[in-house]
Parts: structure tokens; C-alpha cells; sequence
């Protein structure tokens, strides 16, 4: 199952989302592969991305810290493997372990986050990703 919300249709910045999820995947395989040896095998994650309002970097500033807090608190009980914004900042992904969360519990994460409050994200999507190789794979 999807899960997903999105603001009006698709839009060439949802689409931009998706591809950079892609992208994201292949620099942290690259750049892990450069300090340890490759390591195998898939493993199931479940990805938030967010797309994001242009000039996301000037309209962030009093609502960061809040959101920053509550993904920290999830990634301290063990629950995120790994999230951050593109560059340009037009967006984020966020991998989960689900083993760890729940798709509800990253929705209840989505509708409390300040980001979203205030109407920054301009959508949102839970899928399912699997990653088959990679120096994160561990």
C-alpha cells in the first residue's frame, strides 16, 4: 500500500522529488564506499519525501528547530536511518526503519511537523523503498 498526499496534482516538483530520491540513494552509496567495503543484500525502508514551497531556505528559519527536534527525537529511539534536504532545497527524504515505525506513526510525524503546519510542504508521499546494495547495508 501508498500512502500518499499531494497538494493539487502532480507537479514538475513532485516529479523532481521522486527522481532526487534516486539521486540521494546513489551519493550516500557512493560516498560510503569510499571509507568502507561494499556490503550486500536487501533491506526494506519506508521513505517520507517531502517536496517543498520555493525559497524554502528563507521561509524555514522560525519553524527549523521544531522540526529538526521531532526528527531527532525519532532518530535517538532508533526509528530513522537516515534523513536531509536536497540541494537545491526544493525537498527531503526521510528513510525509515519499519521495524521501528509504523506508516501511521511517520503520518503523525507529517501532521505535526511545523513544516507542514505552515504550510511548507507542498506534498508528501510514504513508499515503500528497497535498497539492494551499498555500503549502508549493514
Amino acid at each position: 500500500d501508498r500512502r500518499r498526499f499531494l497538494a493539487g496534482r502532480k507537479t514538475p516538483e513532485t516529479r523532481a522529488t521522486m527522481n532526487n530520491l534516486c539521486r540521494l540513494t546513489r551519493l550516500c552509496l557512493w560516498r560510503g564506499s569510499q571509507s568502507r567495503s561494499q556490503a550486500t543484500g536487501p533491506q526494506a525502508f519506508l521513505a517520507l519525501r517531502y517536496s517543498y514551497v520555493p525559497g524554502m531556505l528563507e521561509k524555514r528559519g522560525p519553524y527549523r528547530e521544531g522540526h529538526l527536534k521531532a526528527i531527532q527525537v525519532l532518530s535517538e529511539q532508533g526509528k530513522v536511518a537516515i534523513a536531509g534536504a536536497y540541494t537545491p532545497c526544493d525537498g527531503a527524504v526521510f528513510l525509515f526503519h519499519p521495524d521501528q515505525i509504523t506508516e501511521e506513526e511517520i503520518e503523525a510525524f507529517v501532521r505535526s511537523d511545523p513544516y507542514v503546519e505552515n504550510g511548507l510542504v507542498t506534498a508528501w508521499e510514504v513508499v515503500n523503498y528497497t535498497a539492494v546494495t551499498g555500503t549502508l547495508l549493514s
